[in-house]
């Protein structure tokens, strides 16, 4: 079965359990840098509020953190 998440292999900071990534799936972002572009000026890449900069979501199942 596979899931839309990975194992990863760092431990939640906060209970020391497992944690999981996904990819950020807002649009702008790559790598976890959003840049708007306004057809005419491309603004300077800041970084993604969603997934703070990472590119990705981390999460621990156990208690809900990392996040931040």
């Amino acid at each position: 079965m596979e899931h839309d998440y990975d194992i990863d292999e760092r431990t939640c900071p906060k209970c020391g359990g497992e944690t999981l990534t996904t990819p950020c799936n807002v649009f702008d972002c790559e790598n976890g840098w959003v840049t708007e572009d306004d057809g005419v000026n491309e603004w300077p890449p800041e970084k993604c509020t969603e997934c703070h900069g990472r590119g990705f979501h981390w999460w621990c199942p156990t208690c809900g953190d990392c996040e931040r």
